[in-house]
């Protein structure tokens, strides 16, 4: 952090950088693939709940079989990072179900 004197010389603080979050682990989520753009991806998850998913880079998954998938309705069973403090969880491997 950095501290700068503000309005009246009073001194503020500027935070210099991100915040580091140490990654929780990983889960399974299960459910339909509804949108694909680029390397983002949605999926309503078996329980109801819509996720905003990103392929990490390490990913075998393509956005072509992204997009097969969503066309013909596939349910996939995605690993991805634990979403503690996230919007958009990290998908590290896709496999389809049906």
């Amino acid at each position: 952090m950095t501290f700068h004197a503000g309005f009246g010389g009073r001194i503020i603080r500027q935070r210099t950088h991100q915040p580091t979050t140490k990654r929780q682990g990983t889960h399974r989520v299960r459910g339909v693939i509804t949108v694909v753009q680029e390397g983002r991806f949605g999926l309503l998850g078996e329980d109801g709940v819509h996720l905003l998913m990103q392929l990490s880079a390490h990913c075998p998954a393509s956005i072509e079989t992204l997009q097969t998938a969503q066309r013909q309705g596939t349910r996939v069973a995605v690993d991805c990072d634990d979403p503690k403090g996230v919007l958009v969880q990290r998908a590290h491997r896709i496999v389809a179900l049906d």
